[in-house]
């Protein structure tokens, strides 16, 4: 049980922090006393002072949190004190939940990524630096490959192809701003790159011995770019975790962010004096923004729309805290100096989609689809109306004959709705127009009997 322990707990050390203790005292239903006593007589040690931690993550205590975000409710408490002696009489059971815990991934890549040492200021530099000199390396290889390597086809149409064939010369995300524009500098930055790649090869095709150098210079700046990123997948664990909520995995909220992780890596100059952490914080937000306004929504909504949507939630906070209560649309368009019609056509699109699916009531033996009304289907009361005008007319026209009866079901279309004309009708019956007009004006004769106007009275009424 103790090498079980340490597996799942300590970080190579043999310590725990008191966090730690106490979020897995609570998932175990344990005291936290009795917990420390079965740690104390492991060998592993329990820090009370958060100074003597390393820069491990808090992993118990992350996973609280997402766990706390995604389900909208609080931890596990402690049991009652029946669980609680079982738990502390039978160290099976201790084992057996500790053991669960290892087949958590997020737990799992969580104590990974703790295992990674951090970075100095100088190593950052010396990683930047690399990096870009294998990006150049990429340039010049593959301004190589098109110009004397490629296909014709390829040569002469080299301006419709760019470097994005090549993972460490292009961006894994589009170079946009807060605002949904290209960011100032990026393609200055590129074209550059690209002229100074054109100027290498201008004389000529590259060496052998030339291309193996940039080659190896590539795959260094291929390594250093995921020694950097690798460093630095905590702090993409710490902007995760605040995004957690949006209808996306915790798990995928962290593979976004190190997508724009990766992203800075590419971008990160060391000559502007910043730390990487300071640089990269944006690009990580950026990712896991943008994939949130992609993904989280069953119906995607622009990312410039997110972000009106989410200002005018916080206006609504604003009003609703000023106010008392909830703001009109006219008190919003005021705050958000924009029309109401604007207001309500944004609080359209802010609507969260529901399946017709959806179980309604304690037992759940109904969906929302069996109360959504269908505003081309005909209302009861009319067609029970309806039903009963057709049955009465029915009775009154058993009064003609065969013939009378098909020509004023013809000339006022009582079957299909749509009424004939005397030519369309003479047409049917291989009659003249006036024949029609005489069959029928003999038919409405007799439906003007006092049999047939006590069955149409209703009607007229």
């Amino acid at each position: 049980m103790g090498m079980t322990l340490k597996e799942l707990l300590t970080k190579g050390e043999g310590t725990l922090s008191a966090q730690e203790a106490k979020a897995l005292a609570a998932q175990c239903r344990m005291d936290v006393e009795t917990l420390y006593t079965l740690l104390e007589e492991r060998g592993i040690k329990v820090l009370d002072n958060e100074a003597e931690e390393d820069a491990s993550l808090d992993v118990d205590s992350i996973i609280a949190e997402v766990e706390n975000a995604e389900a909208n409710s609080d931890e596990l408490g402690i049991g009652d004190d029946s669980e609680e002696e079982q738990a502390e009489e039978n160290p099976a059971d201790l084992k057996a939940a500790m053991d669960e815990l290892l087949d958590d991934p997020v737990k799992n890549y969580l104590k990974q990524i703790g295992q990674i040492p951090l970075l100095s200021a100088e190593q950052e530099v010396e990683l930047s630096r690399r990096i870009h000199a294998g990006a150049e390396a990429a340039h010049i290889l593959q301004a190589d490959r098109i110009k004397y390597s490629a296909p014709e086809y390829i040569k002469k149409n080299s301006a419709r192809f760019s470097f994005e064939e090549d993972e460490n010369s292009r961006s894994y995300t589009e170079d946009l701003d807060e605002d949904g524009s290209e960011k100032p500098g990026e393609d200055a930055e590129e074209k550059a790159a690209e002229e100074k790649a054109e100027e290498e090869i201008e004389n000529g095709p590259l060496t052998e011995e030339r291309r193996q150098e940039l080659l190896k210079i590539r795959r260094d700046g291929l390594n250093a770019r995921r020694s950097l990123s690798e460093a630095n997948l905590r702090l993409v664990v710490s902007i995760a975790k605040k995004h957690v909520g949006h209808n996306l995995a915790f798990l995928d909220l962290i593979q976004e962010g190190n997508i724009g992780l990766i992203k800075a890596a590419e971008k990160f100059d060391c000559d502007r004096g910043f730390r990487f952490s300071t640089y990269a914080t944006w690009w990580i937000r950026q990712a896991i923004t943008r994939a949130i306004a992609d993904q989280a929504r069953t119906i995607r909504i622009p990312v410039h729309m997110v972000e009106t949507i989410n200002r005018m939630r916080q206006a609504t906070n604003q009003l609703v805290y000023q106010n008392g209560h909830e703001p009109t649309p006219e008190e919003l368009a005021k705050a958000m100096d924009m029309s109401v019609d604007r207001v309500r056509e944004i609080q359209r699109m802010a609507q969260e989609p529901a399946s017709l699916e959806s179980p309604v009531g304690e037992e759940e033996d109904s969906s929302l689809g069996d109360f959504v009304a269908d505003e081309n289907a005909e209302a009861p009361g009319k067609a029970a109306d309806r039903a009963m005008v057709a049955q009465q007319i029915n009775q009154a026209l058993k009064s003609l004959t065969p013939r009378e009866e098909k020509v004023i079901r013809l000339r006022f279309g009582l079957d299909d709705g749509r009424p004939r004309t005397l030519e369309e009708v003479g047409r049917d019956f291989g009659v003249t127009r006036e024949r029609v007009r005489q069959i029928e004006a003999k038919a409405i004769r007799k439906l003007h009997s006092r049999k047939c106007l006590a069955l149409l009275n209703g009607l007229i009424e």
